[in-house]
């Protein structure tokens, strides 16, 4: 994807999705198509669980993350150093005091 760095930096975003191409390279999105980028595919909620299932990729892991309320800027994780899969990947979160939460989803490239 990167033939052309001249257009391409780590604040550009290339396709025009909102993830700038670093982001892109490191959640092993293609930076050249607008349908490709990190997102959580969909939240469901049973009883006091949660299922939230997100776009992942083999060779990335992931971090996923709640907040109760958006105003604050204490995101918890409720996982970290998933790994990433050629589907969706899922995780459950207990939700045992029954609030409203926000989740994230964050991607890392492995170090080992």
């Amino acid at each position: 994807y990167y033939a052309d760095l001249i257009t391409m930096d780590a604040t550009s975003d290339l396709d025009g999705d909102g993830a700038t191409d670093l982001e892109e390279y490191i959640a092993d999105t293609d930076p050249t198509s607008a349908s490709s980028y990190l997102y959580i595919v969909s939240i469901a909620v049973s009883n006091q669980t949660t299922l939230v299932a997100t776009n992942t990729s083999v060779g990335r892991r992931y971090d996923f993350q709640a907040i109760t309320n958006l105003d604050e800027s204490a995101w918890y994780d409720v996982l970290t150093n998933a790994m990433g899969m050629e589907a969706a990947t899922t995780f459950l979160h207990d939700n045992t005091q029954a609030v409203v939460q926000s989740y994230r989803v964050k991607a890392t490239i492995p170090t080992e």
